[in-house]
């Protein structure tokens, strides 16, 4: 009846929900970098970034959108947050350091032929993996942090 994030400790086998969806909700993967853990939640009406640091015991959102604009896939690392931004045929990157940090739109690329998939941040960069939706094939962009970021 309902979807789980868990997290567990590894050296005492404890475990402990951070986050608890209905079915009819999609829990993004999530991206964990010490003990923050971020993820996307969309339950149709709207769509969710959040994050909790293990052992806070709470969730804080740290982006919303209507239903129109899709919010998915954060990523966390070296002090930033990113997550993919998707209108219509327009599919962004946007980045932020920190929680209380501006985001700034780092790529972006028009579809319908291209999309974002999978990426990672680096102390500098930004490697992101651009999907060719009509040719199957994929490359992978680095993309230089700007100032700030």
């Amino acid at each position: 009846t309902a979807q789980r994030l868990v997290v567990q400790e590894l050296a005492t086998a404890r475990t402990r929900t951070i986050a608890r969806v209905s079915l009819n909700t999609d829990l993004g993967r999530p991206s964990i970098w010490g003990s923050e853990v971020v993820w996307h939640e969309n339950d149709g009406g709207g769509h969710r970034i959040l994050r909790h640091v293990v052992g806070s015991g709470r969730v804080s959102v740290l982006a919303s959108s209507s239903r129109r604009l899709e919010l998915r896939d954060p990523v966390v690392g070296h002090g930033r947050i990113a997550w993919i931004v998707a209108d219509a045929e327009v599919t962004s990157i946007w980045v932020r350091r920190g929680v209380r940090g501006t985001p700034r739109r780092v790529a972006t690329v028009l579809g319908p032929q291209l999309t974002y998939t999978n990426y990672m941040i680096g102390q500098r960069r930004l490697l992101i993996s651009r999907w060719g939706l009509l040719t199957g094939k994929a490359d992978i962009q680095s993309v230089r942090l700007p100032g700030g970021l």
